[in-house]
């Protein structure tokens, strides 16, 4: 479209030349015409001379014959210039005429492509247009979005908040467990031996404090084995008093 805007500026511009270049074609043509009436005048002036020359011949024929020669001379170089005026005067009707016509040449393309342009203009005009419309409802299509993205974000915020909080119950749910199963190990009858004694395992004492509270626990440190992809580990006894681990 610059490209076109570019021509359409260069036509205008030799368009304006050439109406410049033929005013001033015309203006040498009246010129022109303003020395021709003058040199028809200067001739009827010689031919009028010539005439009064010819009835004085008789007493002034010496005279009167050289001043002939001379009017006749001058009378031939008028007539040339005449023709000549005349030549020139056809020339410049017919440049005029070439002027006229490539002006109308110019006219009709600088028509044709101010059409052309406004045509381009209307197809980019609907361009922009349509362009607009689908931003619009990209932009609604984006709000829709991130409207979406926050409910899902609130959604899962809500959802990691109740999974902690149901992660942290369920620590303290199998952190009560062992304590009760510990308590419930400390409360089982000691075994009695096939001699009728008590076993060796009779009570457990911490050798820290001394304390008989104490609680087994999984230690994860200690791998024994796999069943499967599940590992089995060793045991470790927590002293619940002062917290010896053995």
């Amino acid at each position: 479209m610059d490209k076109k805007i570019k021509e359409l500026n260069e036509t205008n511009d030799k368009l304006s030349s050439t109406e410049q270049s033929l005013n001033e074609t015309k203006e040498k043509l009246s010129s022109t015409e303003s020395n021709l009436s003058a040199l028809k005048e200067e001739k009827e002036t010689v031919d009028s001379k010539i005439i009064e020359l010819e009835s004085n011949l008789q007493s002034t024929k010496s005279e009167l014959e050289n001043e002939l020669s001379d009017a006749k001379t001058r009378n031939t170089e008028l007539e040339g210039k005449l023709n000549n005026v005349s030549g020139t005067v056809a020339d410049l009707g017919k440049e005029i005429s070439q002027k006229d016509k490539d002006i109308e040449e110019l006219k009709t393309k600088l028509e044709k492509e101010g059409e052309e342009l406004k045509i381009n203009l209307e197809a980019k005009t609907n361009k922009i247009k349509e362009l607009e419309t689908e931003i619009a409802s990209n932009h609604d299509k984006i709000n829709e979005l991130t409207k979406d993205l926050k409910e899902k974000e609130s959604q899962l915020n809500a959802l990691t908040t109740s999974l902690s909080q149901k992660d942290d119950a369920l620590a303290k749910t199998a952190e009560q467990l062992e304590e009760v199963e510990s308590e419930l190990s400390e409360l089982k009858p000691p075994e009695i031996s096939a001699a009728g004694g008590f076993s060796s395992e009779e009570r457990i004492i911490c050798p820290m404090c001394g304390g008989v509270k104490i609680k087994e626990v999984e230690d994860k440190s200690k791998v024994l084995s796999y069943v499967g992809h599940i590992p089995l580990y060793a045991k470790k006894r927590i002293c619940k008093q002062c917290g010896y681990e053995f």
